[in-house]
Order: C-alpha cells, then structure tokens, then sequence
C-alpha cells in the first residue's frame, strides 16, 4: 500500500511544492509520495513548476481544468487555461510514472450538473487527445 498527499489550493498548506515535499522528505519515497492535482496547482498560478517539481514523487494526478479564478471547477482538460502542453512536458522531462484520474464535473451556467455520461466520457476523450495528455503512459512501479 502506498500513501499519496495532494498538493492544496491556496491559501492551505502544502499549496507550494516545496512545503509538500518537504513535508514527505523523511519518509520512504516508494511509500508516500503525492497526488498532484491539475487544478490546485493552476488555482495558486504555478501549474507548470508544481508539476515539473512533483512529477518524480507523484503516484498519482487529478487531472482537470479551471479559470485559476476563485473555485476549482472541475472541467474537462481544455476548458479552462491551464497551458497543458507545458504541463505534460514538465511532467515527462521530470520522470511523471504516476496513474491519471479525471476528475471532472459537467455543468451548465448555473452550475447543475448536466449531461449524460457518454458526452461527458466522449469529451474527456477529446480533450485527452487535444491536450497532449495522451502522452503520458502511467505506471506505480517506482522502484526501477
């Protein structure tokens, strides 16, 4: 069993990559490592260096998109602004081995939830694709 411990949005702790993995240094990095996730890191303005400095200690992301404006929204990658080119490259370059989980929610302007589950799992294919996420082949075995 391994233990993962998500970064934050602000203003928590463990918003900056340096507090979270300091947090974790003294503990054996095959054993408790982190869940980056997407929208966090974009909410405190530094997707791109939070994935770049988590991607050799994140077991698993939580992958999706938002405005970086007040509330984590949950949409689909692409429907936001996080800049996914430049965070997939920060975590490839950085050694990401981790599993992908989406974690989207669908909603209309007033914030209901809507849609059915194929449209949903059909554009989380799309922008899977889109945003060059595909790239990213996830493994757990951190010990190799």
């Amino acid at each position: 069993m391994t233990l993962s411990v998500e970064n934050m949005p602000p203003p928590r702790f463990a918003t900056d990559a340096e507090d979270l993995l300091g947090l974790l240094a003294t503990y054996p990095a095959d054993l408790v490592g982190v869940c980056f996730d997407t929208g966090h890191a974009h909410l405190a303005g530094t997707v791109v260096q939070v994935a770049g400095a988590l991607a050799p200690r994140a077991f698993i992301m939580h992958i999706h998109d938002n405005h970086a404006v007040e509330k984590d929204e949950h949409n689909i990658p692409g429907q936001g602004t996080i800049p996914w080119p430049e965070v997939v490259s920060a975590l490839r370059t950085n050694g990401f081995r981790g599993r992908n989980v989406m974690e989207v929610l669908k909603r209309n302007s007033e914030g209901d939830t809507i849609d059915t589950v194929r449209n949903t799992l059909d554009s989380m294919r799309n922008a899977i694709l889109q945003t060059g996420l595909s790239d990213l082949n996830g493994r757990c075995d951190h010990n190799e």
